[in-house]
């Protein structure tokens, strides 16, 4: 800002390198003010973005017409090329230098104090890309665009990964703060990011960047997407997990942004339960994207672009891209450009497909650079036309979808399949806060009027599940100190609902040494059974009926009735005084001992001496098993890469 006034600068750094890899003894060494030449900056990249496209282009006409014009166009330059001008901007080659400096005897090159042009030098340069850009022009009448790529400014963030959640709110500051500053710079610029979660953390850490989102996504410069608390795993979790993860999203959304996203945002998810259709379409969500199935080992997706219909019917529209370069984290670059569009399977059906472009994880989002470039390729001879919009106009504009074709299963992933297993502690912990919220939410909603349901209490609890959800958190793939935060995260989360529980059921039950209550939290009717420890006395329930306990093989007292206790109700049990003869003879104890076999009219159950089990179909008339079953196998898990992650095709042969 050239206004005469004074100004200070705060820079936010880290000591830690790409991924959050370890940067030993970091010092802050220097800075540079640099202005920069926007018309020669803007020449040069428009030769540069030609050479890139001469590069990598299949056309061979179009390489042969963009090499005549860029060589005529050179041929207009005027550059320094006296020896001590060559010496002065030595240290401003990023490529020059380092191999100069390699040789027997390098010289000691200055610092750079820029590259000083004279006015017919740069003149020479600003004539020759004017030359080059009237070329092009014309080159479109013989080789128009073709093909063409929707595309949004986009930064995947991982909520956790090789850094722990609390370094993630810092990323997303700075990646925001800049995203902001791009839509404010260029008028067309769109931007798209997910997670309820984090706009929840700007919200919290920084009210002044979160009132300016607000603003450009009122303005469409800034698309809230994906309706989820974050981009979570989709393998783990309950449905009710999958629900959640939607509705509070989608809330957030509604009351934050006035708008519901309408397009699934799970670029990096290892893969997709067959159910989330239907859970989608019930949140408002019509379409889908996802790359991550590009990465399968060995069985790629017949299509990028189809209906993908859930296990009850319900379908969703899927799109997917594969760039080499980055994935959902594109350069705009003729590289980037031209694969993602050969990779492209779906031209025939709807000759466009999305890319996102941006650094993620910490790396900024998108660039100045980028944007430039973009104004140059947009409508570049022989390649895709380049459109930013949001990802939603892109679905919108597939005509005849109901023709695409259709995908009846689960999107599996073909990778990563150890992180089903690994970090089995989080994942206990994790199963065990979806169980007692489920209990929790059901007691207190029998036990208060609404003004006194704890439902803050509740709904804090339920952002720290969903957020641990993250599909680099739950699945296990990411750093030790993320499952030491999970872990304390979930422990205090069950406490805390375990004391929501209990303040529920002193509601609802009254405290009696002649009685228990027993409660089905379950949807369905159902046996009563369980255990309790009452020196072996029985029960008589409301009907009458006597229950009789049988004494199990550890010492507990167990209760069994096939009369239905219902659903989500309590019923209480008189406790007789006397104890009673247990339910099952110690007969039967040892004809089971000495058969090691149990049957009914249906199957006959032995348990062979090394814990195994043969399975007897007396309807069928049939072995169950071919061998045995209950049968416990260790592999060798040494997977070519991503250890923790990873369970390798050939484990089998080594079990």
């Amino acid at each position: 800002v050239a206004d005469g006034k004074e100004h200070q600068l705060a820079i936010q750094t880290v000591p830690k390198g790409l991924f959050g890899s370890s940067v030993f003894e970091p010092a802050f060494e220097s800075s540079s003010l640099l202005l920069v030449d926007k018309g020669i900056d803007t020449s040069i990249r428009l030769f540069h973005m030609a050479i890139e496209v001469l590069k990598y282009t299949d056309n061979q006409l179009l390489a042969e017409k963009l090499a005549e014009f860029i060589d005529e166009a050179f041929s207009k330059i005027r550059i320094p090329r006296d020896s001590e001008s060559y010496f002065k901007t030595v240290r401003d080659n990023p490529s020059l230098h380092p191999e100069i400096s390699k040789i027997w005897n390098p010289e000691k090159f200055p610092r750079s104090v820029g590259n000083s042009l004279s006015v017919e030098q740069r003149d020479s340069i600003m004539q020759a890309a004017t030359l080059l850009k009237k070329k092009l022009e014309g080159l479109k009448k013989l080789i128009p665009p073709s093909g063409k790529l929707v595309i949004s400014g986009h930064a995947h963030i991982d909520y956790a990964w090789l850094w722990p959640i609390e370094e993630t709110k810092r990323k997303i500051r700075r990646t925001f703060a800049n995203s902001i500053r791009l839509a404010k710079k260029y008028g067309d610029f769109v931007y798209v990011q997910s997670s309820a979660q984090m706009y929840k953390d700007i919200k919290e850490k920084d009210p002044v960047l979160y009132k300016e989102i607000k603003e450009l996504v009122k303005k469409g410069n800034w698309i809230p997407i994906g309706g989820m608390w974050v981009e979570n795993d989709c393998n783990v979790p309950a449905a009710e997990s999958l629900i959640r993860q939607l509705l509070m999203g989608q809330r957030f959304f509604a009351r934050e942004f006035g708008v519901k996203s309408k397009t699934g945002w799970l670029p990096d998810v290892f893969g997709f339960s067959w159910i989330l259709p239907q859970i989608l379409k019930s949140a408002g969500i019509e379409y889908f994207f996802s790359i991550k199935l590009s990465w399968n080992e060995k069985n790629k997706m017949p299509s990028d672009l189809f209906r993908w219909r859930g296990i009850d019917g319900t379908e969703v529209i899927y799109h997917s891209f594969d760039n080499p370069n980055g994935n959902y984290n594109a350069h705009i670059e003729p590289f980037d450009i031209t694969q993602t569009w050969n990779n492209y399977k779906d031209k025939r059906n709807y000759p466009a497909s999305l890319l996102t472009f941006g650094y993620g994880d910490g790396g900024g989002g998108p660039t100045d650079e980028m944007i430039e470039n973009y104004k140059i390729l947009k409508d570049f001879p022989g390649m895709p036309k380049l459109e930013m919009k949001s990802p939603e106009e892109f679905f919108k504009a597939i005509p005849a979808p109901e023709k695409l074709p259709v995908w009846d299963n689960e999107l599996y992933f073909e990778l990563h399949r150890g992180t089903l297993t690994s970090q089995a502690r989080t994942k206990a912990l994790h199963k065990k806060v979806e169980d007692l919220l489920y209990e929790a939410e059901l007691l207190s909603t029998l036990a208060y009027e609404d003004r006194d349901y704890p439902g803050e209490r509740i709904n804090r609890i339920w952002e720290i599940l969903l957020h641990n959800e993250f599909h680099d958190i739950l699945p296990g793939s990411s750093i030790g100190e993320v499952y030491s935060d999970a872990e304390r995260e979930l422990s205090q989360a069950s406490e805390e609902l375990k004391l929501i529980k209990g303040e529920a059921l002193n509601i609802l039950t009254k405290t009696s040494d002649d009685s228990i209550t027993v409660l089905n939290a379950g949807t369905h009717p159902k046996p009563l059974l369980f255990y309790k420890d009452l020196d072996g006395k029985a029960l008589k329930r409301s009907n009458g009926e006597i229950l009789k306990p049988q004494r199990t093989h550890n010492g507990n007292w167990l209760y069994f009735s096939e009369n239905h206790i219902e659903a989500f109700s309590f019923e209480n049990l008189e406790i007789l005084n006397e104890a009673v003869e247990p339910n099952v003879s110690e007969e039967s104890a040892e004809t089971f001992k000495a058969s090691n076999a149990l049957e009914n009219e249906f199957v006959k159950v032995t348990v062979h001496e090394d814990g195994t089990l043969s399975i007897y179909d007396k309807e069928m008339d049939r072995e169950v098993f071919t061998e045995s079953g209950n049968q416990l196998w260790l592999y060798s898990d040494v997977p070519a890469y991503w250890d923790a992650w990873d369970i390798d095709y050939h484990h089998k042969k080594y079990g």
